[in-house]
């Protein structure tokens, strides 16, 4: 398994938290060949606070206090899984969609996917009564770091962050963090000390029509065939 594939399937399970203070997290890990980040930092975090000065406050609350409950059911065992794969060879990509659900319907869709040999994606979607309302993104890809031997070769992997939050199908609040991890250096230290960032993300329809073809492949027959087409 090369090192790219080792952060997906690490990525793969978020760090959750249940305390109802921002600086109280409780982390809970996947340990693969190389550690790297989970949702290392509370949904709701310093940099959200401030959104409490603007008008999305009594939503943003909202979101958090939903996170906490889906989270809380993933880590009681209460919510079902169901996977599905795919492969895309002209893209080329290849991934997995994991829906976990509890009696009231979809609560999380996780998307993994390998996007050549050298990136990819991990993706949640946190559902509401069947509407998206939080999404974790983590893109990655690895390079060659410039100064390594050519014989015993190091690799850098580039590492970028997205949290989405959406009210009634709209972008409301979206922040990301960018950094570079060098073999040795802990991933999920990194995430912690590196600062989010706020960007405009109200027309980001991409976003949200993805999430409404893996959505759409709930209940549906296993199959590999490319579900982008």
């Amino acid at each position: 398994m090369n090192k790219f594939s080792s952060i997906l399937f690490f990525a793969s399970l978020v760090l959750l938290f249940f305390s109802c203070e921002v600086e109280s997290n409780e982390v809970t890990q996947h340990e693969q060949k190389i550690e790297v980040l989970g949702e290392t930092d509370t949904l709701i975090n310093p940099d959200v606070d401030t959104i409490g000065k603007h008008d999305h406050e009594d939503v943003l609350e909202s979101i958090k206090k939903e996170y906490l409950i889906i989270t809380e059911q993933l880590s009681k065992g209460i919510l079902m899984s169901e996977v599905q794969s795919y492969n895309c060879p002209d893209y080329p990509e290849e991934g997995t969609i994991t829906f976990f659900s509890d009696t009231a319907g979809v609560r999380i869709i996780e998307h993994q996917a390998i996007q050549g040999s050298h990136g990819g994606e991990n993706t949640k979607y946190y559902l509401r009564n069947g509407e998206l309302f939080f999404v974790y993104q983590v893109q990655s890809y690895w390079t060659f770091a410039e100064s390594s031997d050519p014989e015993v070769p190091t690799t850098v992997d580039h590492v970028s962050e997205y949290r989405y939050y959406v009210h009634e199908n709209e972008m409301i609040k979206c922040l990301e963090k960018n950094y570079v991890v060098k073999e040795n250096e802990d991933f999920s230290e990194m995430s912690k000390t590196t600062s989010n960032s706020e960007f405009d993300c109200s027309t980001l329809i991409d976003v949200l029509e993805k999430f409404k073809t893996l959505k759409a492949q709930f209940g549906v027959k296993e199959n590999t065939n490319c579900i982008w087409e």
